[in-house]
């Protein structure tokens, strides 16, 4: 007899295992079929309870000790150090699947892919609490793909590194690690240009706005916005889009 613990929030319940043992008569030794489907064996985990907890650690931003307290006022006595190992279990059980995604972001049909990165604090990593984390996503016209890679700096050899069996385009806010990547190119992201001529626009009176080249500019981003709108409405495709574009019909000129 094993238990085993399923949580889904805000409940948690604890699940009775039996499993047969057997005896071979010529042997007199006794045998128990091992659960080859069960990913936690030998432990109280389950796919639930680890999902539960990786979700409250990583996009709630609940500590394990928090955790630990909350399940203890349900009568469910965990130490956050075992938190801590199924969260670690199953990122080892993910890996082969987070690496296929990988291969499938970088080989990607429409040859587009978005990055960007934000600061990260984590204790006491090279006398220095601020680390980064990357991410890189599939196009709006492909398969959603969304891959986090944490990093210890900011370094340019980060992306390079990542992308380094890549060949398309790449769209990012222009931050300049994420230059003279082989088989990369470049292509900037329309909203954080147009903040720049916004800030010009702050800056005028209201007579200047109107007769000013940002006014102007910053008309025609919004014009490619507005297809760009039309386009995901439409569930237009790469391919058709770049056709209308060449046909003229969808054509912003700056």
């Amino acid at each position: 007899v094993t238990y085993k613990i399923e949580y889904n929030a805000p409940r948690c319940k604890i699940v009775k295992i039996v499993s047969e043992k057997y005896v071979n008569k010529e042997t007199n030794r006794i045998y128990q079929k091992a659960n080859k489907d069960d990913p936690y064996p030998h432990s109280i985990c389950t796919p639930s309870l680890a999902s539960n907890i990786i979700t409250n650690k990583f996009v709630l931003g609940i500590p394990y000790y928090r955790q630990e307290q909350y399940l203890f006022n349900k009568e469910v006595e965990i130490s956050r150090q075992n938190l801590c190992n199924y969260q670690i279990r199953t990122s080892d059980l993910l890996k082969p699947f987070y690496i296929y995604l990988k291969e499938l972001l970088i080989k990607n049909q429409v040859k587009v892919i978005h990055a960007d990165e934000t600061t990260l604090n984590v204790l006491e990593v090279n006398n220095k609490n601020q680390c980064y984390l990357w991410l890189y996503t599939s196009s709006f016209y492909d398969y959603p793909i969304y891959i986090y890679e944490y990093q210890r700096s900011r370094s340019a050899n980060n992306p390079k590194q990542f992308l380094k069996d890549y060949n398309g385009w790449l769209v990012t806010d222009a931050y300049d690690g994420y230059n003279n990547i082989p088989n990369v190119r470049n292509s900037y992201c329309w909203v954080h240009a147009r903040r720049n001529f916004t800030d010009i626009l702050k800056s005028l009176s209201e007579k200047q706005r109107s007769e000013s080249k940002s006014y102007i500019i910053v008309n025609k981003i919004d014009k490619l916005f507005e297809f760009e709108r039309k386009f995901r409405n439409e569930r237009y495709t790469a391919s058709k889009i770049l056709q209308l574009r060449n046909d003229g019909e969808y054509k912003v000129t700056l």
